[in-house]
């Protein structure tokens, strides 16, 4: 082998390393990139949990006060009847009160219900979104954990790879240079010969 072999091998030998080299800061970078998505996404997981433990404490109380609603609709109501049957008995006054704190007790527990079946319906769509939001969470970890395990694997095979390349390159060199010793014995015998 001639000097031109010697430089070809060498320099498929720093094209393998910069083959390798790329990889893993292609790797490093999506590494980087899946932690940051992991992050983001545990961020917004935590926003989540605040915002539902929030919403779900809001359920709990328009339960409380839809009961108590419930409870002065049905001493309204009460009322109600009372000034219906004993009609002779009160004032104007007195019955129209009756009528309207009844229709307005009514409004309330309407309004009230209304706003329950809101927030259980945002209730609903945080768990839902909550529970996407682990499952993310943990393809990003499973994700995060392969890429790391492939990237070690890189940066150590490349350091082996190095010292394999290295310890062959040196071996293609030693080689070379018994061939050419050899040749450049052979050339000194036939000059012996022809002399």
């Amino acid at each position: 082998m001639d000097r031109w072999s010697e430089n070809g091998a060498q320099s498929a030998s720093r094209a393998l390393d910069r083959v390798l080299r790329r990889a893993i800061e292609t790797m490093e970078m999506s590494r980087d990139q899946i932690y940051e998505i992991a992050e983001h996404a545990r961020e917004e997981y935590e926003a989540l949990k605040k915002e539902l433990d929030a919403v779900r404490e809001d359920v709990r109380r328009h339960i409380e006060q839809n009961d108590a609603l419930e409870r002065e609709v049905k001493k309204m109501r009460r009322r109600l009847m009372e000034v219906s049957q004993h009609f002779h008995r009160y004032r104007e006054p007195d019955i129209r009160e009756a009528y309207e704190a009844a229709h307005r007790a009514q409004m309330a527990l309407t309004l009230n219900r209304e706003k329950e079946i809101f927030l259980r319906k945002r209730r609903d769509e945080l768990e839902l979104r909550l529970k996407n939001l682990e499952r993310t969470l943990e393809k990003a970890d499973r994700l995060l954990a392969q890429v790391s395990v492939v990237l070690s694997y890189l940066q150590g095979d490349i350091a082996r790879m190095t010292e394999a390349l290295a310890s062959a390159e040196s071996a293609q060199i030693f080689g070379l240079k018994i061939i050419e010793a050899q040749e450049e014995e052979r050339r000194r015998v036939a000059r012996e010969m022809h002399d």
